[in-house]
């Protein structure tokens, strides 16, 4: 025969425990998720920021290579600072990044 005493299953404390743990465990992991997916929008975007700005700046190159620039961009505001005749600096900026080259001829 089975014992009245012993029982099968958990006990209210138990699982008023579990409860606890899991209404303090599960705010903090969606905080947790929120904030890596924001991290991760503003990744993907300077990282389009930075491409964006290596393919202007490899167009602005090959035009300085041959004499004149005439480069129409939006977005990206550049800059060239002559050193000599054969050597400039490039200069470009968007609201949250600043890269410089060196262009030669």
């Amino acid at each position: 025969m089975r014992s009245l005493n012993k029982s099968s299953g958990f006990s209210l404390i138990e699982v008023l425990v579990a409860a606890a743990i899991f209404s303090i465990w599960l705010p903090s992991s969606l905080y947790a998720l929120q904030l890596g997916l924001a991290t991760q929008l503003k990744v993907q975007q300077r990282a389009e920021q930075v491409e964006a700005m290596m393919a202007l700046h490899a167009d602005i190159a090959a035009q300085w290579r041959n004499g004149a620039v005439t480069v129409d961009s939006h977005d990206i505001d550049w800059q060239i600072d002559v050193i000599d005749e054969h050597r400039a600096v490039l200069t470009l900026s968007t609201g949250s990044h600043n890269l410089r080259f060196l262009l030669t001829r």
